[in-house]
């Protein structure tokens, strides 16, 4: 039984990964998503390994080689550059074996792997939930109803480094050595920003579920003690993060701003 026990998230994962990507196992010519926005994906992530590799085509990093004249066609929608960071190796390890859709398979089965993880550990170590209960929770997460439906938009199966910021802030403890929570700091602030950078609607979610958690925080007598400790005895290791966070995410902004600069005439005629 304790042997049992410990396979049982396993047994989660693989039964959500079938259930998942039968169609895929069962001919790999079958593609997640439809024609449109996962083909998309599938451009946006083949144009950042392009970048890498130093093709001629996509030489631009911001400039993606379409809708010419136009420049900085990367902020026309969500930058993926999280997705990136494991599409790329994929590539690179496969680049005379797979094909660029092939690659966007396996590309999904970790992003979808990584969901499961992420939440699993969240139950885990956050919510302290037994194993069961947190595989369940992680099920639910990264295979559930809501996400199949979404399979046509594969950006927003790219959640799993909001769950791992929170799963590093909520680790901040005052029993903890100032060493761990500056790692967690950190962890948490990267996590945060390849968030935004990749799926941005994520990283909106997170600071308005931030606010929402402090606000809940202020109400009850324990965690606003915790919270205000944790300000109290890390408050300028809190303002370094949040401004270092701050400067990386200027040429995000700057980006996205640009286009909408650019294409803001349309407004009057919504």
């Amino acid at each position: 039984m304790k042997y049992f026990n410990k396979l049982i998230p396993y047994l989660f994962l693989i039964t959500g990964l079938l259930i998942f990507f039968y169609p895929i196992i069962l001919n790999s010519g079958n593609m997640p998503g439809d024609l449109g926005d996962a083909r998309f994906i599938n451009y946006v992530l083949e144009h950042g390994y392009q970048w890498f590799t130093g093709d001629k085509l996509h030489n631009s990093f911001w400039d993606m080689p379409f809708f010419y004249p136009y420049k900085n066609t990367l902020a026309f929608s969500d930058m993926l550059i999280g997705g990136m960071l494991f599409y790329i190796p994929i590539r690179l390890f496969t680049n005379h074996l797979l094909s660029a859709q092939t690659a966007l398979q396996i590309w999904f089965g970790i992003a979808t792997l990584l969901n499961f993880v992420s939440f699993y550990l969240l139950m885990r170590k956050f919510c302290k939930f037994k194993r069961l209960q947190s595989s369940a929770a992680a099920f639910l997460f990264a295979f559930g109803l809501p996400r199949h439906v979404q399979i046509a938009h594969l950006q927003l199966s790219l959640q799993f480094f909001m769950i791992f910021s929170i799963l590093a802030f909520s680790q901040i403890d005052l029993n903890n050595s100032k060493f761990k929570n500056h790692i967690l700091f950190l962890t948490g602030s990267i996590m945060f920003v390849l968030q935004l950078y990749t799926a941005f609607y994520f990283g909106w979610y997170m600071v308005f579920g931030a606010i929402v958690s402090i606000l809940i925080c202020l109400v009850f007598k324990d965690l606003r003690q915790k919270l205000f400790g944790i300000i109290k005895n890390y408050k300028a290791e809190i303002l370094l993060y949040v401004f270092v966070s701050g400067v990386l995410l200027i040429p995000l902004l700057q980006h996205y701003f640009a286009i909408n600069s650019e294409f803001e005439w349309t407004r009057r005629w919504l």
